[in-house]
């Protein structure tokens, strides 16, 4: 619940946390769950789904900013399209609200650039394995827009980040084609 707490103070929407429980194996966390007060409107997965090219772009834009800000605030948990809900329309200023916040260690950390480019493609990682996959166009956009938020030092340019997120996904697709 402190994680919530601790995003709230800096200014992002994020669903209240009511109960956080887990199971322990050995000592050992073994799985968890998290309650929180109900959050209208859909996943940014479902939405992106369901919208055309104009409004998906929208989406990249307003996911790359919060991202962006998030880093930029020292918040690096790992972030995808299904952890924010939105109960505004693709195309309009939405409202995002976080969800699944809650982590283990909930302060916010020092913001590097190695840090910052680890933890994005980390996240980039997981959401292209969750089937969350942008376009090459989308890729470009959510770049541009994350590294306009992100003040790091040295900073990381545009053009270097989309070229390790291609990277990065040729890796991820020559690995699954290979289990193929």
């Amino acid at each position: 619940m402190l994680h919530y707490r601790l995003l709230r103070s800096a200014g992002f929407d994020a669903a209240e946390v009511v109960v956080v429980g887990e199971s322990l194996k050995l000592g050992m966390p073994k799985n968890g769950f998290i309650m929180t007060r109900k959050v209208d409107g859909r996943d940014l997965s479902e939405l992106y789904r369901a919208s055309n090219s104009h409004q998906r772009k929208h989406i990249v834009i307003h996911f790359a900013t919060l991202v962006g800000k998030l880093h930029q605030n020292g918040f690096f948990g790992s972030i995808r399209l299904k952890d924010i809900f939105s109960s505004d329309a693709p195309g309009t200023s939405m409202q995002l609200t976080l969800i699944d916040r809650e982590v283990r260690n909930p302060y916010p950390k020092r913001v590097t650039t190695q840090r910052t480019l680890s933890r994005l493609l980390l996240n980039i990682r997981r959401q292209t394995r969750q089937g969350e996959i942008f376009s090459d166009r989308e890729w470009d956009l959510f770049c541009r827009f994350y590294c306009h938020e992100v003040a790091t030092s040295p900073p990381i340019k545009s053009r270097f980040l989309r070229h390790e997120v291609k990277q990065l996904l040729q890796r991820l697709s020559g690995r699954d084609s290979s289990r193929h």
